[in-house]
């Protein structure tokens, strides 16, 4: 799996997606969907299984603190 430094996830805001991906709920991909850099996608491996469910009609923004694996924190607001 990819590592994830700092200056890959520096231009990250709203315009991005979470996805939960495997069945045991253990890799996010955020993908970058700003022009230019669609397919670019970002793998990070988390130390605990989570799920969050949203029903609603207006805008959400998260604040998502991500460990790699030299134990450095990265976040991002989407």
């Amino acid at each position: 799996m990819a590592q994830i430094y700092y200056h890959e996830i520096s231009y990250l805001s709203s315009a991005c997606q979470i996805r939960i991906g495997s069945k045991d709920m253990e890799n996010i991909s955020i993908a970058d969907l700003k022009p230019g850099r669609e397919n670019r996608l970002l793998h990070v491996r988390v130390n605990r299984a989570w799920k969050v469910m949203y029903r609603t009609d207006i805008i959400l923004y998260m604040h998502v603190v991500l460990i790699d694996a030299q134990g450095e924190k990265i976040q991002a607001t989407i």
